[in-house]
């Protein structure tokens, strides 16, 4: 689709759930709180959370899996949207978790995506060792790398995932880059990830648009036309 542009505006995790049919299954990634659970409750949606523990507080209606860093306990293509905000920045290896988060949600459903980005890290910290505040994206020790919006867009692309919106946003206090992208129908399970020296040049090239408006065969898989409009 030759007239395909990347989108500037994503919609909180929230108004997704709240605009996807009745039916519909919701993974939502990093369920401390388990903020989406009354939204998911007014449409009829199933929410299934998953973390490293089960936190407190879970919804009736909801359930829990583990999750930890690159697995899952969810089976392929189970679910028509996942919701992972403020986790990729504890993620040692953020193209294997997001292959993860692409393997379980559906072909043609979404991945929403929130993480801090890189105007967090110029904050100056609190000289006081003790003050319980995070004024710097460095004052948590398990944080590992900021995401700004184009390592957002290289890692969908990297996932063979369509990026349908990508913006700069504030959450609270927090300066956050924000990403909704789309599985292809094309694919099944697991995305083979672009990586290595031919992931790096393609990427660099724009390879997602150079794919727009005809399937292209890369790195020995098939990349599917850019999102309907």
């Amino acid at each position: 689709m030759s007239d395909w542009q990347l989108g500037n505006s994503v919609p909180a995790s929230v108004e997704l759930v709240r605009n996807l049919p009745r039916g519909s299954t919701v993974v939502v990634v990093g369920c401390f709180g388990w903020v989406l659970g009354d939204a998911i409750a007014q449409n009829g949606v199933t929410v299934i959370g998953t973390d490293q523990f089960e936190p407190p507080g879970r919804p009736a209606h909801a359930k829990f899996v583990i999750g930890s860093n690159s697995k899952i306990e969810l089976p392929d293509d189970c679910c028509d949207l996942v919701a992972a905000g403020h986790v990729l920045e504890h993620i040692s290896n953020g193209i294997a978790f997001a292959v993860v988060l692409f393997r379980i949600v559906r072909p043609g459903g979404q991945v929403w995506i929130e993480s801090p980005n890189e105007p967090g890290c110029q904050s100056r910290s609190s000289d006081d060792p003790e003050d319980p505040h995070f004024y710097s994206f460095w004052d948590d020790p398990q944080h590992v790398r900021p995401w700004t919006p184009g390592a957002l867009y290289r890692l969908a692309i990297t996932c063979q995932a369509v990026p349908l919106a990508i913006q700069r946003a504030q959450t609270s206090d927090v300066p956050v880059s924000r990403m909704v992208a789309r599985k292809p129908e094309t694919v099944r399970g697991a995305p083979h990830a672009l990586c290595g020296a031919r992931g790096r040049r393609l990427r660099r090239q724009g390879c997602l648009r150079s794919c727009l408006g005809t399937p292209m065969k890369i790195g020995g898989f098939c990349r599917d036309k850019g999102p309907s409009s």
